[in-house]
């Protein structure tokens, strides 16, 4: 069995434990997703184009035949590119050209997302 590889994308000031997924929207291929910062008043605003396929699992219970032996994951980050997932596996025969595995991890969900293109990720001010 393979080691999945968990690469951290950082986000200062933001970590899997301190933010909550509060939106998601596919438009026409291109993903938007919003995480609030439970300390603090920011949001991260995730969008990513030319999206294949994702998923989103409440609860952080990820299937049983996708919890293989994994390094680098942690719970100082909510952004991460994966290398060798049974979830990429299962969907690349069916992808043309070069696509990658992203993975947006809280404290209470797992946004899975593969992708022709790299996310942008920012932070934005919220009003309080």
């Amino acid at each position: 069995m393979s080691v999945v590889q968990y690469e951290s994308i950082p986000i200062d000031g933001v970590t899997a434990v301190n933010t909550s997924l509060s939106a998601v929207k596919l438009d026409r291929g291109k993903l938007f997703a919003d995480f609030s910062i439970d300390d603090r008043p920011l949001a991260v605003r995730v969008t990513i184009a030319d999206v294949v396929v994702h998923r989103l699992i409440d609860g952080i219970e990820l299937p049983k035949e996708e919890l293989e032996p994994h390094s680098g994951l942690s719970r100082d980050h909510l952004a991460y590119s994966l290398t060798g997932s049974r979830f990429f596996e299962i969907f690349s025969p069916m992808i043309n050209g070069h696509s990658a595995h992203y993975r947006f991890i809280t404290g209470t969900s797992c946004l899975d997302v593969i992708s022709k293109a790299r996310p942008l990720i920012r932070t934005i001010g919220i009003a309080t």
